[in-house]
């Protein structure tokens, strides 16, 4: 049954470029640096360093930040209701920057104080992944001085403060 299941997912993955409009969806900045570079970047937030530890694997935070994205894979034309929080982990034992989620349920275990359409795990398969947060409020100028990341384990809960670079620096 389980091999079922991943061909039907690979089958289902590999033919999405068949399906129009599906293989031009703009990916995910893949960090903050390459937001920047790519003009995308609203705000970058500074992170905890300590070590977090997800479904038995521990992970440092390597990145966060705020982000538009293009309208899609060939244009250059800044998609303004796309604006999301990325926060990249690394893994501290396999330096991947991705969250095995077939440990268990990862929605379970973070939990956000931001007003959002959802969140989730963007990125490009094993490359990377960010936990995402996709804001319901587009303006910029609304952006939190503070975003709060709930990481449950069994038998605690760790509140993890990203604070707006630039408000730290003033």
């Amino acid at each position: 049954m389980k091999k079922c299941i991943y061909f039907l997912v690979s089958l289902l993955f590999f033919s999405c470029d068949k399906i129009p409009g599906v293989n031009n969806i703009a990916l995910p900045p893949e960090s903050s640096n390459y937001s920047e570079k790519q003009g995308l970047l609203v705000e970058k937030y500074t992170y905890p360093k300590d070590t977090i530890n997800l479904l038995g694997d521990n992970y440092l935070i390597a990145d966060a930040w705020v982000s538009h994205n293009f309208k899609n894979r060939t244009s250059k034309e800044i998609n303004l209701d796309y604006l999301v929080f990325f926060c990249s982990f690394k893994n501290i034992k396999t330096n991947e920057y991705f969250i095995d989620q077939t440990k268990g349920d990862i929605f379970a275990v973070l939990e956000h104080n931001i007003d959002s359409y959802g969140h989730g795990f963007e990125g490009l398969g094993k490359k990377y992944s960010h936990y995402s947060i996709f804001f319901k409020d587009k303006n910029i100028e609304n952006l939190p001085d503070t975003i709060k990341i709930f990481v449950k384990n069994r038998k605690e809960t760790k509140e993890l403060n990203f604070y707006k670079y630039s408000s730290s620096n003033n």
